[in-house]
This record gives structure tokens, C-alpha cells and sequence, in this order.
């Protein structure tokens, strides 16, 4: 399980002034008057983020066994900012966050001869889930049955009203790999007089691979709930929920924007993202009995906006990718 976070706003880095050389201001004197005042303004700003992990030839038994993770509550009364949360109920499994966060701002607004601006934000996610095992309840049915095992994982009455980018795993399944990455840049805004130069770039890749795994389950039951939740939510929401064994769920998003302001003779923006998902689930071995799995989302999301991907799984050996990307300039 990891996490990764990045944030970097910046204010001007670059500013100076020129009057002209010897020649020019003694000219400029000896008219009565001074050359106009050349000014150069920078804003750069840069984030990357980044998990890189593997799960590989581990064992898990389990008998009579409850496991549960459990959010409530949280994140409400219109919460800012950046919010990593995930939650693990699970044998195996790999749940990784990431995010990046590229800022440039003018604060004052001012406007310079020539403004120049620049934004990069880079996230990713890799991870590998390999040859694990996994066995849930009595091994044959020669076996007592000594109770049932229950692996849950609940989100209830949180995130309301939250305003900014939000990323949330949750897993209670054997097995599995969740990752989410998102990256934002942006830039807000620049102005130059005779020239302005913006740009933002941001890109968010996920990669992973389930393989070779092998998940038992007899008289097991899991879960995983997400109750009024993420209402009148506003920003970016990535969320990934799993209740099954040996299987991969990605989210990626990739947000790149640029506010320009009518001050400047000659302008060049330009805005770029990238979300890219790459994963793949083969050679896993799932055998279930008696057991249940369930996943589910009851009164979420509502009044909410932006950009929001959410998956669900309580299947085996199963894929769930999502990707956005979205690069506008105004």
C-alpha cells in the first residue's frame, strides 16, 4: 500500500528590469525624456508523483477470521485541498495513490512587457501482483466448516461537500491491485503587455499486472459500501471498490488549463494531458463456494461536478480501467 503526493505552486521567479545601456540613457537625458521600461515576468512550476510497488509470493490462511476497514464521517463540512485515502480488508493486495500538483499564479495580477508562464505536473502508479495465495475456510469438505470469514471495507457519510481532488481505494478481496493517479497543472493567469507565453502539460499513467495468483474461498463473504457519500463534491474524484479475488482497477485523470487575460498584443498558449491506464490480469486460478460478494453505492455523488470516475468489482480474474484527460484554455 502506498501513497504519493506532490504539490508546488510558485510565484515569480524570474523579474527584472532594463533602462537601456550608457548610450541610451544619455540620450534619453539629454531629449528629456527615457526609454520605456523593458520587464520580464516567469512563473514555473513543476510536480511529480509516483508509487512503484510489488506483491509477490506471499501466503495468507484464513478461519473464522473478520476483517474490516472503515471511513465515516470524514472529509465533510466542504473540505479542501487534496485528499489519499485507501482502505485494505484484503490478503495480497496493492492499493497505491498518487498525485501531482503544478500551480503558477500571479498574485498581484500584474502585467509586464513580456509574461511568460509554465506548468508541469507528472503522476504514476506501478505495481505488480504475483504469485500469491490466498485460502479462505476449510480446505475439503472433510473439513469442520469452523465459521465463516468476513472481510469488509465502508465508506459512510463522508467527503460532503469536498472541493479540490479526492482519490479513494477501498478492497476487502484477495489478491488484487487499485491504483489511482491523477495529475493537474495549471496556469493562472499571465499577461504581458507586448507578449505573453503560456503553457501547461500534465499526465497521469497507471501500469499493473495481476499474475499467477490463487485465491480459495469457502464459506466467505466480503463487501465493500460506499453510503452518502462524495455529494455536491466539486473538483476531481477518483474512486476504485473491490470485493473479488485476483483483479486489477485502475484510475487515471489528467487535467491541463490556462486563463489568459485580453492584455497582450501577441499571445501563444497552450494546454496538453495525458491519462494513460495499461494493466493486465492472466494466468490466475479463483475457486469459490458457499460464500458471498458484494460491492455497492447508495446515495452518492449527488449535486456533484467535474471530473469523477468511480469503479466496482465482485468478480474474479476481472479488469476495470478508467482514464481521463481534459486540456482547455480561456
Amino acid at each position: 500500500m502506498g501513497a504519493a503526493l506532490s504539490i508546488l505552486a510558485v510565484t515569480p521567479v524570474i523579474a527584472f528590469a532594463r533602462n537601456g545601456d550608457d548610450g541610451g540613457s544619455h540620450q534619453g537625458k539629454h531629449n528629456n525624456h527615457s526609454p520605456a521600461p523593458i520587464t520580464f515576468d516567469a512563473f514555473v512550476a513543476w510536480a511529480s508523483a509516483a508509487n512503484s510497488g510489488t506483491v509477490a509470493g506471499n501466503e495468507a490462511n484464513m478461519g473464522r477470521q473478520t476483517n474490516s476497514a472503515s471511513l465515516t464521517n470524514s472529509y465533510n463540512s466542504g473540505a479542501k485541498g487534496v485528499s489519499n485515502q485507501a482502505q485494505n480488508a484484503g490478503a495480497n493486495s496493492q492499493l497505491q495513490n498518487s498525485l501531482a500538483l503544478a500551480y503558477v499564479h500571479n498574485p498581484k495580477g500584474k502585467s509586464y512587457t513580456v509574461g511568460l508562464g509554465l506548468a508541469v505536473a507528472g503522476a504514476g502508479n506501478y505495481g505488480g501482483v504475483m504469485g500469491n495465495e490466498d485460502e479462505i475456510g476449510p480446505r475439503s469438505s472433510w473439513d469442520r466448516d469452523d465459521g465463516s470469514v468476513t472481510q469488509t471495507a465502508t465508506v459512510g457519510n463522508s467527503y460532503e461537500g469536498f472541493n479540490g481532488v479526492a482519490q479513494l481505494n477501498q478492497n476487502a478481496g484477495n489478491n488484487s491491485l487499485l491504483q489511482n493517479s491523477a495529475a493537474v497543472a495549471a496556469v493562472n493567469p499571465v499577461s504581458g503587455t507586448a507578449l505573453t507565453l503560456a503553457g501547461s502539460l500534465a499526465d497521469a499513467d497507471n501500469q499493473g499486472a495481476v499474475a499467477g495468483n490463487y485465491a480459495r474461498e469457502h464459506s466467505a463473504n466480503a463487501s465493500s459500501t460506499i453510503t452518502k457519500s462524495f455529494d455536491r463534491v466539486n473538483g476531481v474524484v477518483n474512486v476504485n471498490q473491490n470485493s473479488g479475488a485476483n483483479s486489477l482497477m485502475q484510475n487515471s485523470a489528467a487535467i491541463g488549463t490556462v486563463k489568459l487575460v485580453a492584455a497582450s498584443s501577441d499571445a501563444l498558449a497552450g494546454a496538453v494531458a495525458n491519462a494513460n491506464t495499461n494493466g493486465g490480469v492472466y494466468c490466475n486460478t479463483a475457486n469459490l463456494a458457499n460464500g458471498s460478494a458484494k460491492v455497492s453505492m447508495d446515495s452518492s455523488f449527488n449535486g456533484a461536478q467535474g471530473v469523477l470516475q468511480a469503479s466496482q468489482n465482485t468478480g474474479a480474474n476481472s479488469l476495470i480501467q478508467n482514464s481521463v484527460s481534459v486540456a482547455a484554455v480561456r
